[in-house]
């Protein structure tokens, strides 16, 4: 199996999240790991990133063949460059405590005025906001 695309995630293809079967014959590189960005809610059960030097998010990264990399981009609606995208693939370091990779992140262009998750980590979130209720 040829793994050789990186692939950083940090919503519902995390590990235990409802799209992680996309992930499952993928090998997974780092975890904890971070990348710049901010996160926000979509009010539609997952998060998106969205650009900005100055956050870090927290996620997952994985190893993940062509054909897994392909489903991945039909989940987050990215369909090729310069293309009608729900998100924008772009290549982006990506942090461990011990190393600095270069791996495809998925980013959401039109947040429009979408809350911010100030944690930047959707786990967190989603259990601050079950305990909420």
């Amino acid at each position: 199996m040829n793994q050789h695309n990186l692939v950083f995630v940090y919503g519902t293809l995390l590990k235990g999240e409802p799209n992680h079967g996309y992930l499952t014959e993928a090998a997974c590189v780092e975890k904890p790991c971070f990348t710049n960005g901010r996160l926000v809610d979509t009010g539609e059960g997952y998060p998106a990133l969205i650009e900005d030097d100055y956050a870090a998010v927290k996620g997952e990264l994985y190893a993940v063949t062509d054909d897994q990399l392909n489903n991945i981009n039909l989940l987050e609606g990215y369909y090729g460059e310069n293309r009608a995208n729900l998100y924008e693939r772009k290549t982006q370091n990506v942090y461990s405590d011990s190393q600095t990779y270069s791996a495809f992140v998925y980013f959401f262009e039109n947040p429009g005025n979408l809350p911010y998750i100030t944690e930047n980590d959707w786990r967190t979130y989603q259990q601050k906001t079950a305990d909420d209720r």
